[in-house]
């Protein structure tokens, strides 16, 4: 069972719908107990940084995922904001991170010349290397983005997915047992589909280091 975090914050029900529709069993739980017996979590996250942190350390199960996730090394899914809460601060608020990827967040800033917008809105091919896990998925994925803030890691080891806009923009990091991707998987139709299949059958490899790039 794949529990999905419910700190009162991100796009639960379309999470959980698309892992039941590629045949994994989701709860939405915000119980100790629940999480205690997950085989993975996912953690969600839409909206400010502030305000997702600030939710997550007040629903008092923060310990308990830090527990799971670092002790037990069970794996984890971060999702949008949920990729930017494993950094250690944020340009878009004064909260602390997690600190659990090391790295900053930083507002997007495109190439002028490009004309792109900030909020990045709409879907986009991201480049994933040569990573084998991403086979599953597609050697050129689109996913949907809905951002004004990306993730920029302190090593470089750890992306394992980007995305071109106005620049090279982390699209998603794995580190050990953790994956997070800045877009949204579970509104990106056929792609999102994959990318859960594949996410599902990297839970009964050893660890999800093939989702790295190179």
């Amino acid at each position: 069972m794949i529990a999905i975090i419910n700190y009162g914050i991100g796009n639960l029900g379309s999470i959980r719908n698309m892992i039941e529709h590629v045949g994994g069993n989701a709860v939405i739980s915000d119980s100790a107990e629940t999480l205690r017996e997950a085989r993975a979590l996912i953690l969600p996250g839409v909206g400010a940084f502030d305000a997702c942190v600030g939710a997550l350390r007040g629903s008092g199960l923060l310990g308990l995922i830090e527990k799971r996730v670092h002790a037990e090394g069970i794996p984890l899914l971060g999702i949008c904001v949920g990729l930017q809460l494993l950094a250690d601060r944020s340009e878009e608020g004064r909260e602390v991170g997690l600190g659990w990827i090391k790295g900053d967040v930083k507002r997007l800033r495109p190439d002028p010349g490009t004309k792109l917008k900030v909020p990045h809105l709409g879907w986009r091919s991201i480049d994933v290397g040569t990573a084998g896990a991403w086979a599953g998925v597609g050697n050129t994925p689109r996913f949907y983005f809905a951002h004004s803030y990306h993730f920029v890691p302190s090593d470089k080891e750890v992306i394992a997915g980007t995305v071109d806009y106005g620049g090279s923009v982390v699209a998603a990091v794995s580190q050990q047992n953790i994956l997070a991707v800045q877009f949204h998987p579970e509104k990106s139709h056929r792609f999102g589909f994959q990318f859960f299949r594949q996410y599902l059958k990297e839970l009964e490899a050893p660890s999800n280091a093939g989702w790295r790039k190179g």
